[in-house]
């Protein structure tokens, strides 16, 4: 039963980092995007 409970522990902190890792990498993608149009509309 603790083994269990270790697993579980263990796949929750590896979706943790799964979806800090996407949410990091949508926002980078998010500033490249507005940084691209920025200069865009300054020519």
């Amino acid at each position: 039963m603790l083994d269990d409970k270790i697993a579980a522990t263990d796949w929750e902190a590896t979706q943790d980092q799964l979806i800090q890792q996407v949410a990091r990498e949508s926002y980078l993608q998010w500033l490249c995007d507005s940084n691209q149009q920025h200069k865009d509309n300054k020519m």
